[in-house]
């Protein structure tokens, strides 16, 4: 670092060695970057004036008479020299851009890409295989038709216990063991195999 002194304030101009740390913009790995840096700026006492067009200069800085505040300085120049996009290495493979995985690890990860316009025809397939849609294959007639879907809705029937004899039975039918429907005895109980 050199310090001039100089009718304006102070002149400072020198080399910076550092080591700047940033992530891989592709594979998202820790990038280590030797960093040197030419270093240049103007320090004047007071404050630093605007131009014509309203933006202060660039390489003028405010000095507060004791002490030089480099960190500016030098953040400036180092920015500056750093790459916008920094790389690990030149040719990093990255990060695979559907699922995320490491590119380096599996050379050979690939993905079936199917063209944008043939998407809509690919779900229709993919439904195809999970659903099995029935298909008539001949015309019906309306009332063989309704037949039909009447026999889709039925469902097994509810078994409820009788409340004399504990035994099953259909709701909303008299029980075929004692003859109790609701309370009440209707019908003699026709004997089982089991109550022989």
């Amino acid at each position: 670092m050199s310090l001039e002194s100089i009718s304006e304030g102070i002149w400072v101009s020198g080399t910076v060695h550092t080591v700047a740390l940033g992530e891989c913009g592709r594979c998202l790995d820790e990038v280590r970057r030797d960093v040197d840096a030419q270093v240049q700026g103007l320090f004047t006492l007071g404050k630093v004036e605007a131009d014509e067009d309203g933006d202060e200069p660039e390489d003028v800085f405010e000095f507060d008479g004791e002490t030089l505040d480099l960190e500016d300085v030098v953040r400036d120049a180092v920015v500056t020299s750093l790459p916008f996009t920094p790389l690990c290495r030149p040719d990093c493979p990255g990060l695979c851009d559907q699922c995320g995985a490491r590119l380096e690890d599996d050379p050979d990860h690939t993905h079936e890409v199917i063209d944008p316009r043939w998407s809509t025809l690919q779900s229709l397939t993919e439904q195809k295989e999970s659903l099995a849609v029935a298909v008539p294959k001949r015309k019906m007639s309306r009332s063989n038709t309704r037949a039909r879907r009447a026999q889709w809705k039925t469902t097994a029937a509810n078994l409820t216990t009788c409340p004399s004899c504990k035994a099953d039975k259909a709701a909303h039918v008299a029980c075929p063991s004692c003859g109790a429907y609701n309370g009440r005895q209707y019908a003699e109980a026709l004997r089982t195999e089991h109550e022989a």
